[in-house]
Order: C-alpha cells, then structure tokens, then sequence
C-alpha cells in the first residue's frame, strides 16, 4: 500500500504498524521487501511510502480488492496513536517485472 503521510504535530512521531480487516496482516516493508521497523515521521516533513521505497504490505487477503474500492486501514503511531482512514484502491499504472515476470509487461487490472 502506498501513501503519503504528513506530521503536523510539535514533535517527531513513528509509524509503528497498520491493520486492516480485508487482510490477515501489514508489513511496513523496505523497497526490497525486507521488513522493517518503524517509519519515522519528523515534523513539517512529508514521508512519502511508495514504489520503490518504504511501504506497507497486505497479507493473505481475505477478499480480493479491486481499482476504485474502498478500504478501511487503521495506522497506528507511537505518539498520535491508532488513526483510522477510508483509503481508495487504483489500479498501477506502471510496468512492473516482478508481478508479470515478464520485461515490459504491466499486470492485468483488478477486473480482469
């Protein structure tokens, strides 16, 4: 899951963890896939989690997700605590090798 988070608190906070009821688990994830701990947020900063970067990652899902449906995500901060947001699924518009195993080639959309 990618997202863009701004601190706009006093101080510092940390992104601890996430859940959701649509998946068994979250990861936050390097851009490797390797988990990780905590993602820092300092204040007036935008942290960007993304392709390529830091990112939250969806378990075993327990219903599938398609472009332009809504989930519920529940983003839990070390000092802000556990905030919850309706967040909206877009198809990817970008050519990824590693979910195709094909150079070049992109994945089929959510709808088949």
């Amino acid at each position: 899951m990618y997202l863009w988070l701004f601190n706009q608190g006093e101080r510092p906070d940390r992104l601890l963890g996430a859940e959701t009821e649509i998946a068994r688990s979250v990861d936050v994830v390097d851009a490797d896939g390797t988990a990780r701990g905590p993602v820092e947020l300092p204040t007036g900063k935008l942290v960007e989690l993304e392709k390529g970067r830091t990112h939250l990652v969806l378990n075993d899902l327990r219903q599938r997700v398609r472009g332009g449906d809504f989930v519920w995500v529940t983003l839990r901060f070390e000092r802000a605590g556990e905030i919850a947001l309706q967040v909206q699924s877009q198809i990817p518009t970008y050519v990824d090798d590693d979910v195709t195993g094909v150079p070049g080639l992109t994945s089929p959309s959510p709808g088949g």
